[in-house]
């Protein structure tokens, strides 16, 4: 029986929380699906890029900026092969590809701050 991880995920900022659902659902089986302990490892950081994202933990307002998550997860994804075709075998690739490409990169932590 194939198991459904898309849960019908928009291209959606709102769907943040689905997508992470999905991929936590994944943890532990990506140990067994993926060839080697660098994929296992990405994959792991992947998640943590997600939640900055989702929480706007950015250092500086500069599009493309390597500290930005979005960055770290382009180039995750441009050397890790295996696991790029991991999330698109599960159905996690094409939100991804789309919350890489149309997130708010100019927002800061510092926008946050009440000062």
């Amino acid at each position: 029986m194939q198991v459904d991880y898309s849960y019908k995920i928009k291209n959606d900022i709102a769907d943040i929380d689905k997508y992470l659902h999905n991929l936590l659902l994944l943890v532990g089986n990506e140990e067994s699906l993926l060839d080697n302990e660098f994929s296992v490892q990405n994959f792991r950081n992947i998640i943590v890029f997600v939640e900055e994202i989702r929480l706007n933990i950015r250092w500086c307002s500069n599009t493309g900026c390597p500290c930005h998550p979005e960055t770290q997860i382009r180039n995750i994804l441009e050397r890790d092969v295996r696991l790029k075709e991991f999330l698109i075998e599960f159905e996690c690739f094409d939100y991804l590809d789309w919350l890489i490409n149309n997130s708010d990169q100019k927002r800061t932590v510092f926008d946050k701050l009440q000062i």
